[in-house]
């Protein structure tokens, strides 16, 4: 799954956790697995529309999307946080 943050930002999720992110960019990109390689190249792509015609260049296919908002508070005194995202339901093209 392809997330853009508030039609921004875009981020490759295929159900690796935070830590894994974090500790692949302190390691050997050798070492990296092809997906853990895609996410990095998205992460440095930014934006959605680029990581979309990177993956489609990869072999990946938009079967979908959905958004979702997320909101969090507190007391008048403290902050609040609104974010949106952008979902996209991605595949490996059949050969």
């Amino acid at each position: 799954m392809l997330v853009g943050f508030d039609g921004g930002n875009a981020v490759l999720d295929y159900g690796q956790s935070r830590e894994t992110q974090k500790t692949l960019e302190k390691r050997p990109l050798a070492t990296a697995t092809e997906e853990e390689m895609e996410a990095l190249t998205v992460r440095k792509l930014e934006r959605v529309v680029p990581a979309l015609n990177y993956l489609s260049s990869r072999g990946w296919e938009c079967l979908g999307l959905s958004g979702r908002q997320q909101s969090s508070g507190s007391t008048s005194a403290g902050t609040f946080s609104i974010y949106s995202a952008t979902e996209y339901l991605l595949r490996r093209r059949r050969p």
